[in-house]
Parts: structure tokens; sequence; C-alpha cells
């Protein structure tokens, strides 16, 4: 157990995974339904989830480098990933 993990609201303490490249998170994966049925209400669930996770790690990315240029910060990116049943989407956020 991460101790505070209860008292924490950060989404991406919810996600079903996240990747992180020096010390950047850079991909969010989300498992929204068994492959026998699909939970659309859970999908869309899942789906606001990733939004709200994809944009504060692209935020919080560009936090970290205050100094950095407009254009840098514009070359940032987090991609997600969504598995509902047999499918897979491929999201990507960034800032434009």
């Amino acid at each position: 157990m991460i101790p505070g993990v209860w008292n924490n609201i950060t989404e991406k303490l919810f996600a079903d995974g996240l990747g992180c490249r020096d010390g950047f998170e850079v991909i969010v994966l989300e498992s929204s339904s068994p492959y026998s049925v699909e939970y659309v209400d859970h999908s869309i669930g899942d789906i606001w989830k990733l939004i709200i996770t994809t944009t504060n790690s692209l935020r919080n990315n560009i936090v970290k480098y205050q100094d950095a240029s407009f254009s840098t910060a514009k070359a940032l990116s987090v991609f997600s990933t969504q598995r509902i049943r047999d499918k897979i989407t491929s999201l990507c956020t960034q800032n434009k």
C-alpha cells in the first residue's frame, strides 16, 4: 500500500497502467471491459478518465520546464490506449 493513496485526488492512481520515460509520463493504459461483454457506462467513464489523466500528465510535463519555449511545449505528447473487448483505441494528447 502506498502511504496516503486514499487521500490523493490524482486520477493517475486509478489508471490501469502508466508508462514513464526520463521522468515524463508518456503513456496511460486503460482496460475497460472483459472480452465477453461490453459495459458501456464503465467504458464511457474510462474515456473521461483517460482524457483527464492525459491532460493532467501533459500539464505536469510542461510544468517541469517552465522556462522552455512555447514551441518545445507544443512538441510534447502523452499517449493513451484503451481496450474495450477485442478493440484497442490509441489516443494522443498534445498542445496545439
